[in-house]
C-alpha cells in the first residue's frame, strides 16, 4: 500500500505539471488565469472534509480503510502543496514564498516557547496533549509580528490591513493544519507520519502547517490583492 501510494502520488504530480504546461497559464495576470474552478473546487472540498474529520475526531471517520487514505493523501498533499507553486509564480513570488514560510516557521517557535513557559490550559488533549491554548495564542502573536516585519523588510507595497488579515489567515490555518495531521494520524492508530526523518515524526510532520497555509496564502493573493 505504502509503494501504491507513492505511485500515485508521483503520478499526480506529473500530471499537474503537464497540465500547468498544456493550460499555459500566465500566473502574473491574477484572477483571469486562476486555477480552473475544478481544481479549486477539489482544494476547497479537501480543506472543509479536514476542518469535519478534526471537529468530529475521532467519530464517523472514513480514512479508516487503507485505499481511501491512499486517494485522500493525494489530494491532501499534492493538490494543497501545488498551491505554494503557483503562489511561486505569482508578482513577487519569491517573496510571498518566503512571507509565508517565516509566518508559520516562527509561529510556530513562538508556539513552543510560550507553551513551555507557561501553557496551562490544553487546546485539543484528545488529538495533540502538548498543545496549549497558551502556545496557540502566542504562536499566533508570533506570527502577526512577522508577517508585519515582513511587509516592512521586503513587501512595503502590501497595504496594512491586507497585511494583518492574510497573516492571520495563514497563521490560522497553519495551527488548523497541524491539528488536523495529528487527528489523521491518530485515526490511523501511528505516532509518525513517516520514518525518513527521525526524531520528527516524519516529513508531514514538518510541512502539515504549510500544507493548509499554501491554498490560503494563493487564493487570498490572486482574489483579494
Amino acid at each position: 500500500m505504502k509503494t501504491l501510494s507513492l505511485f500515485l502520488g508521483l503520478v499526480t504530480l506529473v500530471a499537474i505539471n503537464y497540465y500547468l504546461d498544456y493550460l499555459t497559464f500566465d500566473f502574473t495576470r491574477g484572477i483571469n488565469f486562476l486555477v480552473p474552478a475544478s481544481y479549486a473546487l477539489i482544494v476547497v472540498v479537501i480543506f472543509i472534509f479536514s476542518l469535519i474529520q478534526l471537529m468530529h475526531y475521532p467519530k464517523n471517520s472514513i480514512l479508516r480503510t487503507d485505499l481511501r487514505v491512499v486517494f485522500f493523501g493525494i489530494g491532501y498533499v499534492c493538490l494543497f502543496l501545488s498551491c505554494l507553486l503557483f503562489l511561486r509564480h505569482q508578482a513577487d513570488g519569491v517573496q510571498w514564498f518566503f512571507y509565508v514560510l517565516f509566518v508559520l516557521w516562527l509561529g510556530d517557535s513562538g508556539a513552543y516557547c510560550v507553551g513551555k513557559a507557561i501553557g496551562r490550559r490544553k487546546l485539543l488533549p484528545a488529538i495533540s496533549p502538548n498543545k496549549t491554548v497558551e502556545g496557540a495564542v502566542g504562536g499566533l502573536l508570533a506570527s502577526m509580528l512577522t508577517g508585519f516585519a515582513c511587509k516592512t523588510i521586503f513587501l512595503p507595497e502590501l497595504a496594512g490591513v491586507h497585511c494583518f488579515f492574510i497573516t492571520l489567515a495563514i497563521a490560522l490555518s497553519g495551527q488548523v493544519g497541524d491539528l488536523c495531521e495529528s487527528a489523521f494520524k491518530r485515526l490511523r492508530g501511528v505516532k509518525d507520519s513517516g520514518t525518513f526523518l527521525p526524531g520528527h515524526g516524519g516529513i508531514l510532520d514538518r510541512i502539515d502547517s504549510l500544507l493548509f497555509a499554501a491554498p490560503v496564502a494563493y487564493y487570498y493573493k490572486v482574489l483579494l490583492l
